[in-house]
């Protein structure tokens, strides 16, 4: 099913036409499991909560199945992370949050994980029973008789959003955490960074165990590092990562208690593009799997791949997002574009996918049709997209479609979509670009 996006809401400030502060820039985000909420880090170390509004109170005054009608309002903010200084090291420990996960909802209340290069936080967020007296204050010296004697009345007021700093995981990683993972069994937790995975248990924070171990003897024989791990959406046992050579590795816990050694390898390699840019190009940036844990999709500087997991031969899937950009690759290359992580995630019922380019582009890929589109969220938010071909394998060598590609030469590469969310509920997603946060609702064509 294709659907028409249009833009519903937009939070933060896009009219200073001066440099964006470093602090503000979206670096995650996040829905929750019931797609009720969204969880959105900045660089500055910040954690802003939305909350889904609630429904109207008669149904009649709303369209019959539209339930993305109903928007999401500010429903708190903390300050997860505060920069620290490796005396050891003599290196600064940046703020800036890496990756959010939510657990699911127990005892009328959330939980999440935040995660800077070095410091994991579980964060418990519940609403506070709040009373307060309507009488006012008694003055003893003007009771006379117990008849002027007031008892005072207490009444509950509506309920107060707070947070609580649960758990603190420390001291387990010694180069930067570049990813977060849930266990569906919401008892343990993945971290990994450039070299290990660690498997966590949610109760305990002092001892972490390693269960992948890629480095060498000698630091100079370091080929390959790790940039991104995933728990199986439904299977306890199963993990996947993924690294800088653009190899996704799934691993079984039920097999062995380290996975170093994997049981299955997707790698797909093509020989026809390679250059002096292959290997930074190839690297994987975002994993994520489906909601049905049946496939997996990859992103890398220049397409998104999307792996079946009983098919390890090739992807079932390419698109190349970025071939029009190969031009620009040494602009790209002196000013550090090229090693933008950007992320990716399928849709709720697994047939599309989202990712994001620069100058505040993005794509909505219907995969399993071939078909995308591209949208600018600074340009015509509010216009239905049309879906073009998308750029797949088959047609690679043809002409590229004009809609599926925008003008390099004008766009601002500083200005780009890294954060992406798909709502595991319906059709609506969210995307941070630069400093603020979009939201699109989709109703089907």
């Amino acid at each position: 099913m294709s659907f028409g996006w249009k833009v519903t809401q937009v939070f933060g400030d896009n009219s200073s036409p001066g440099p964006v502060n470093d602090c503000d820039i979206i670096s995650a985000l996040e829905f929750d499991t019931t797609g009720e909420y969204i969880a959105v880090g900045d660089r500055g170390g910040r954690v802003v909560l939305f909350q889904r509004e609630s429904p109207p109170k008669y149904t009649d005054e709303i369209e019959t199945n539209n339930s993305r009608l109903r928007g999401f309002k500010f429903y708190n903010e903390f300050q997860s992370h505060e920069s620290e200084f490796d005396y050891l090291k003599s290196n600064e420990i940046e703020e800036k949050i890496n990756s959010i996960k939510w657990l699911k909802p127990r005892n009328n209340a959330n939980f999440l994980l935040s995660t800077n290069d070095k410091t994991i936080k579980l964060w418990k967020i519940y609403e506070k029973d709040t009373f307060i007296d309507n009488e006012s204050a008694l003055n003893f010296q003007e009771i006379s008789s117990p008849s002027f004697l007031r008892i005072p009345k207490i009444s509950k007021q509506k309920p107060t959003p707070s947070i609580h700093l649960r758990r603190v995981y420390s001291h387990a990683h010694v180069y930067d955490i570049n990813s977060i993972s849930v266990n569906p069994d919401q008892e343990t937790f993945l971290s990994s960074d450039g070299l290990r995975i660690n498997l966590w248990n949610l109760e305990l924070t002092k001892n972490a165990f390693n269960i992948v171990d890629m480095k060498p003897e000698d630091l100079e024989d370091l080929t390959e590092v790790i940039t991104d791990a995933k728990f199986h959406p439904n299977n306890c046992g199963l993990f996947c990562y993924s690294t800088s050579k653009g190899v996704i590795r799934l691993g079984d816990l039920r097999v062995s208690k380290t996975s170093t050694d994997s049981s299955k390898i997707f790698h797909y390699e093509d020989n026809e593009s390679n250059s002096f840019f292959s290997e930074v190009i190839n690297s994987i940036s975002d994993i994520q799997f489906s909601f049905d844990g049946r496939y997996v999709v990859s992103r890398d500087f220049m397409s998104l791949k999307v792996w079946d997991l009983n098919m390890e031969s090739k992807p079932v899937a390419i698109f190349h997002v970025h071939e029009f950009l190969t031009p620009k690759f040494g602009y790209l290359y002196e000013n550090d574009y090229i090693i933008d992580k950007f992320e990716c995630s399928f849709s709720h019922d697994g047939e599309h996918l989202i990712t994001g380019s620069y100058g505040n582009h993005f794509y909505i890929i219907d995969w399993k049709r071939e078909k995308a589109i591209l949208v600018n969220a600074s340009q015509n938010p509010h216009l239905n997209q049309q879906y073009f071909d998308a750029i797949t394998p088959t047609n690679k060598n043809s002409p590229t479609t004009s809609a599926l590609e925008y003008n390099i030469q004008k766009v601002d590469y500083s200005r780009k979509v890294l954060a992406v969310g798909w709502n595991p509920k319906e059709p609506i997603i969210t995307f941070g670009a630069t400093n603020i946060l979009y939201l699109y609702a989709g109703k089907p064509l």
